[in-house]
């Protein structure tokens, strides 16, 4: 584009320069009675020249008429072309604000779900460890009842063993006495009176 504003320039500033030596040079023109400075010969090669000039002059002014036509309609369609760049810029701002909306809002579920799962889980572990305890202290209670229980049941087999023990002694007591009785009673058939000892029952 402005090489072409350069050539038409240099066209502008040739046919200025011949339309200034075309005024300046009439076919008519002498200096007294001396020969024409310009020949009509070279006049008119001048003057088709310069009509030349103005043609290729038209031709590129046409041309770069029709190039800033081009240019202004280019122009205008990259400027629609940013507009649509700009709105679809905009566009994809939007879906990546709404995506990172959603992902977000999904991250805060997941952490809701994971905290009621943790605090659902830390909840049964307390209940847990608390039956736990209470299991301890029944074993506990239950081991201290079971060696009571077991003791009294000692004392009660020792006691039992003892009147065990008294029975028996008191049975072979009264067996001897009922010995002593039979063969008391036979001598005192006979005549005779042994003296008895005595004998204590405990």
């Amino acid at each position: 584009m402005s090489r072409l504003r350069q050539q038409v320039a240099q066209v502008e500033r040739e046919v200025a320069q011949l339309q200034r030596n075309n005024a300046d040079a009439p076919s008519v023109v002498t200096q007294g009675n001396a020969t024409p400075i310009v020949q009509a010969s070279d006049l008119a090669q001048l003057k088709g020249k310069m009509e030349t000039l103005e043609k290729t002059l038209r031709d590129k002014r046409n041309r770069l008429n029709f190039s800033l036509i081009k240019c202004n309609d280019l122009e205008a369609r990259c400027d629609a072309q940013d507009g649509e760049l700009k709105d679809l810029r905009h566009r994809v701002q939007d879906l990546d604000n709404k995506a990172k909306q959603a992902r977000d809002k999904d991250k805060a579920h997941t952490q809701r779900a994971h905290t009621n799962k943790v605090t659902a889980i830390e909840s049964y572990l307390a209940k847990a460890n608390a039956a736990k305890v209470r299991l301890q202290i029944d074993v506990k209670e239950s081991k201290e009842r079971v060696a009571e229980l077991e003791a009294e049941l000692r004392t009660r087999l020792d006691v039992e063993t003892q009147m065990t023990l008294k029975i028996k002694a008191a049975n072979e007591d009264k067996k001897n006495i009922g010995k002593r009785l039979v063969r008391a009673q036979d001598k005192a058939a006979q005549g005779t009176t042994p003296k008895l000892r005595s004998c204590s029952v405990t």
